[in-house]
C-alpha cells in the first residue's frame, strides 16, 4: 500500500521500539520536543492522518501520541536483545475523530508501566 509509511526509513530519529507501531500506521510519526504536554526523561512522537476502522471501514481522522524513555530511545537499529525483549518500552495514546458524526473516541491508551505515576499523563 503506497500510503503506508516507511517510517524507519524516512526518519533516522525514531527510537527501534517505535519502528513496529510506525510501520503500521498510514501516516509517519515525528519527534515532538516542544509540542503539547511534556515529560522529563521522555521523548515524544506524533502523528496523524487518515485511517479506516477495522469494524465498519468508516474513514476517521487518526491521532497518535508515543512516549519512549530517554533510555529506550537510544537505540535507532535492531539488536538481538531488543528482538527478545517482549515489553514494549513506549506508552500509545490513539484518538480518533469521525468526522461523519463529529465525534471523537479516545481509542487507545496504553501505558505499558512506562510513564510514571502521579504525574496525570494517563489514567
Amino acid at each position: 500500500n503506497e500510503l503506508r509509511c516507511q517510517a524507519v526509513q524516512l526518519d533516522s530519529q525514531l527510537p527501534q521500539v517505535l519502528h513496529g507501531p510506525a510501520n503500521g500506521l498510514p501516516y509517519c510519526l515525528q519527534a515532538a520536543p516542544e509540542l503539547g504536554f511534556q515529560l522529563d526523561g521522555f521523548l515524544k512522537f506524533c502523528g496523524a492522518g487518515m485511517n479506516t476502522t477495522l469494524l465498519d471501514q468508516e474513514h476517521v481522522l487518526e491521532f497518535s501520541t508515543y512516549y519512549v524513555a530517554t533510555k529506550h530511545a537510544a537505540s535507532t537499529g535492531h539488536s538481538l536483545i531488543g528482538l527478545l525483549d517482549r515489553a514494549k518500552h513506549y506508552a500509545e495514546f490513539v484518538t480518533l475523530y469521525h468526522p461523519s458524526t463529529r465525534r471523537l473516541t479516545i481509542f487507545k491508551v496504553f501505558l505499558n508501566d512506562v510513564l510514571p505515576t502521579g504525574r496525570r499523563a494517563g489514567v
